[in-house]
This record gives structure tokens, sequence and C-alpha cells, in this order.
């Protein structure tokens, strides 16, 4: 045991270390040495300086019942040459205070951590004080008091709550430390850390919940990671950042949808919980992971993102346990360029869910180059298409493999073009009434051998309806118990060559049949039935018929 007002232990050569039991005591201790150093039994000094001299050379170091970083004698600070730094207080709280130095805890281009283990215990960084590593920056405590700056470039800052004790909750936009178990972290605060990620939380922390708005000026990427929950308590709060992600086990927008203002976002919700978040002005679900998370995805249950620009589709997003998903773009289009979909199963994206797929793009088209698919091909999974200028193009139609189908146009003259993979019903879903536009075209293909298209009664009284608008069903089967309404043309034409085809009855075993009675259901202007690739029609007992020329 060394006890003195100010101690110097200064190490020409080699490394600096401490047997089991022993201690150093006293006011100050500066550390002067060439070599690593490992203080990690229970000392108990006030005010640490140290200077490690020695390239990549690391400093850990304990105390039992907390201290300042600080100037001892002639040393300003705690420093390494670029090695790595871990200073923990098992009681009690850690200061850095603004010393001399320029930056007065730098671990140079390595990592440091700082651990206030005992609950409740506080960090503090003094007002022009500055903690530096370009390698990572972690606080681990219940309080935080960040009054100067944390510069950790383009690494990793991670601020988070001890959860040895207990699982303290995150509280975000709140100035002081008014709240027990609760780690709170002001905008002024959050400004001030320089990084190229900043991660609030751990896998084992409590609810983050944002109680004003944060916008970090410092970095664009931000993670919220917790083991419960996230959420906010009031729906003006915004998180202002280019990039984020959130992690939870449960619920991510928990009564109140969370606001944010991001240019690209990824989630999940490992557990259990829905995901409700809205975006005030164009976001993109981005293709490549933000810290380590790519698109958008639940366990157990429901996803729903608003925003009031453009909402683009690159990465993934799958709502498990036969969730549903909602997507909506107030103010722009949804691209739909990945695969969007509810899976049955708790795990893996096999997209064979019975949830709802909804997409509403209120004053724009819905559009897609392609690649991303709707998907809920459970026995009653469903998409819900709406939107204003337009649903897919020729050029790139709109893919979907669902069981049961209904869309809505609602600018004059916008059309549907939309491919399914297998058997469709058309029918009431959600709020829609089967498929309607204001005289735009419908353009309807199911790409399997030997499907069939069914057009199922609705609330509406035409269950599949285009004004002026052209009707195209290029389907190897079609049933109507509903009706199909165009003053234009409507057209059932085989995917496949070689069908047999039957108008009125069928004696012969055709492939694709319309009865005398589902005839009476298509109303149009010209019906065309067939074409140059079909094997045989067969014309049998056609009554009056709601079509002016078949």
């Amino acid at each position: 045991t060394t006890n003195a007002a100010n101690i110097t232990l200064d190490v020409d050569a080699g490394t600096l270390t401490q047997d089991t039991g022993e201690i150093i005591q006293g006011s100050g201790l500066e550390l002067l040495t060439d070599g690593s150093i490992t203080l990690n039994e229970a000392n108990d000094i006030d005010t640490l300086a140290a200077s490690l001299s020695g390239s990549g050379n690391t400093l850990q170091f304990t105390d039992s019942d907390g201290f300042s970083i600080g100037s001892v004698l002639s040393t300003d600070g705690v420093s390494t040459t670029n090695g790595v730094i871990a200073l923990v207080a098992t009681t009690g709280n850690i200061t850095v205070e603004n010393t001399a130095a320029v930056s007065d805890l730098n671990a140079g281009d390595s990592s440091l951590t700082v651990t206030g283990s005992a609950s409740e215990a506080v960090i503090t960084v003094n007002t022009g004080a500055d903690v530096a590593a370009t390698g990572g920056i972690t606080f681990t405590s219940d309080k935080m008091n960040i009054g100067g700056t944390l510069s950790g470039g383009s690494s990793t800052v991670i601020l988070q709550p001890e959860t040895a004790n207990d699982v303290d909750a995150i509280s975000l936009g709140v100035a002081g430390d008014g709240t027990n178990n609760t780690l709170e972290l002001s905008d002024t605060e959050l400004d001030a850390i320089t990084a190229g990620v900043l991660q609030i939380g751990s896998t084992t922390s409590g609810d983050i919940t944002l109680r004003s708005s944060i916008n970090p000026g410092a970095t664009s990427t931000m993670l919220l990671l917790t083991d419960t929950n996230i959420a906010s308590d009031n729906a003006t709060n915004t998180i202002f950042i280019a990039n984020l992600a959130m992690d939870a086990d449960n619920q991510i927008g928990q009564t109140i949808s969370i606001r944010i203002d991001a240019d690209n976002f990824a989630a999940q919700s490992t557990a259990s919980g829905d995901i409700d978040v809205n975006d005030t002005d164009g976001l993109t679900v981005l293709a490549t992971a933000i810290v380590g998370i790519t698109g958008v995805s639940t366990t157990a249950s429901d996803i729903t993102l608003q925003t009031g620009g453009n909402l683009t589709v690159e990465g993934e997003i799958n709502a498990r346990s036969s969730g549903s998903v909602n997507l909506t773009a107030t103010s722009g289009n949804i691209a739909v360029n990945a695969d969007i979909m509810s899976t049955a199963n708790n795990a893996g994206n096999a997209g064979d869910g019975i949830g709802t797929v909804t997409l509403d793009s209120i004053s724009g088209a819905i559009t897609t180059d392609s690649t991303g698919t709707v998907l809920a091909s459970g026995i009653t999974g469903k998409a819900n298409l709406l939107a204003a200028t337009g649903i897919g193009t020729s050029a790139n139609r709109f893919l979907t493999n669902v069981s049961e189908f209904a869309a809505d146009l609602t600018t004059p003259g916008a059309d549907l073009f939309v491919t399914e993979a297998d058997n469709l019903t058309v029918k009431d879903v959600g709020a829609q009434n089967g498929i309607s536009t204001t005289d735009g075209d419908v353009d309807l293909r199911i790409t399997a051998a030997g499907s069939t298209l069914t057009i199922a009664n609705t609330a509406d009284a035409n269950d599949v309806r285009s004004g002026s608008g052209d009707i195209t069903f290029n389907v190897d089967d079609i049933q109507v118990t509903g009706t199909v309404t165009s003053s234009a043309d409507i057209l059932v034409d085989p995917v496949s060559a070689g069908r047999t085809i039957a108008l009125g009855n069928d004696a012969g075993g055709a492939q694709l049949v319309i009865s005398g009675a589902e005839l009476q259901n298509i109303t149009a202007n010209n019906f065309t039935l067939g074409d140059s690739t079909a094997d045989s029609i067969t014309v049998d007992n056609i009554t009056a018929n709601n079509s002016n020329n078949i």
C-alpha cells in the first residue's frame, strides 16, 4: 500500500503492474512510463494524470471510490501514444477536468473506455475538456454530464448505462439528471460528440424514450439499441439524423409513432412488438447495412412506415409471424426495389404469411425496377395497392405473390400494371373494394401456368372497374363471381400457349371457361377472349350479354 499526498511512478523502460491486494492511495497519482500500465486493484486516489510515451502501450486503471482525470505535478490529463485506455470506478464518479492539455483524455488512434460501475454513478466531462480516441469511445454509467467534447473522429462513440446492478432506462432530449435509474442525454450534450457512428444504449439497457427533439450536430449516423422498447412521449418530438438505425427486442414506436427526419433508415424488433416510424420528408430503406442492421424487420408483429416525401425500398421489409406491413408516402412516390413481405415463421424470409401488405402513395405513384416483390402467399395473405398517378408501368410491372388483392388509382387516366406469381382473388382488402381506376387501364397478369384469377363479390357494385380504361387479364383460367366493368375494352387472354377455351357451356373439359352466367358479369364495349396462340374456342348457349361486341 502506497499512501501519500501526490505520488509519481516513473518507469523508464518496461511495464507497471500491481500485485493482487496491493493498492495505491493518495491525493494525486502521476504515471510516467514507456511501457504499458495495469493498475486494476482497489486503488483510492483523487486525481489521475498519466503519460505513456511508448507507441501502442495500454493503460488500465481502477479506483474504488471515484476520481478525476486532471493535472498532477507536471502532467496534464491522461494520454497514451495510440494505446488503449480503460478507466473504471467501482463506486463513485469519474470527472474529466479541463487541463492545459489539448485533449484531457487521449488515446490517439486507439480506443478508450470509461466505466462508472456503481448504480447512479456519474461520468462528467467538464466545460472545455476534451476526450479523444479515433479508435472509438465508450462511456458506461447511469448518469453523464457532457459539458466538454468527445472527439471520436470517424469511429463509434457509445453512451450506455451500466446494467450489472439494474436495468436503467434512457431519455433523449432531456437536460439534467433528475430521474432515478435513467440515463438522460440532452441535445446539447449529443451535439458535443464527433463520431462516425453515435450508439446510444446496449443490448441489455432499458427503454429508450424520445422526450424532446434531438439533432446531433457532429455525426451523420446514429444507432438506438435496447433490450426492451424505443418510444416517444410526444408526436412532435423528432430525431434529425442522416442515417438512423433502431434495434429493440420489443416495440419501436410504442403507442406514439416515432417521428424522424432521416435520409436512410434500418430497424429490427427481435423478440416481439411493432415498428411504427414516420419521417418528415423522404426516406430510403437501404440495401446495405446501417450499423449492422439491414432493411426493416420484426419477429412477431407489424411494420408501419410513413414519410412526407418519396419512400424508396432498396432493402427488405419483413413482418414475421404473419405480421402486416403498411407503407405510406403522403407526398411523393413509393419505389419498391426490394421485397416487402409477411412471413409466417418468426425467422427467415419466405414471404408465406397471411398478413396484409398495404402501400399507399397518396399523391404519387407506386413504382418498381422489377427487382422487388410484395409477398404474402399464405392462404389469406393480402396486398392492397393505393396510389394517385400509377401502379407499375408496361416496362416495369409491379410484382406480387399474394393470395388476395385490391387496388385503387385516383388520378384520371392513371394505369395499373401488375404481375402475380400464382392463383389470385380480387376482393375486399381493408377499406378498398376490389380494383378501381378513374378511366385508367387495368393490366393484370398471372405467370404460373394453370393458375386461376378469381373476381369475387366485394362491397362495391362493380368489383373491377376502370371507367373508360381498358381491362386486360392475362391468365390461364378465370372465375367471375363478381363484376368486371369498362366502357372501353376487356381482354381475357391465356398466359400459356395452346389453352383450350369455352364460352358458355363446357362439354369438352376446356382449360379456360367463361360460363354464360359469368359473361353476364362482364360489361364492356368490346370483349375479347383468347389470342392467336389458343388451341380452340368452343361457344355454346350464350344468351344476352352486357358487352356490345365479342
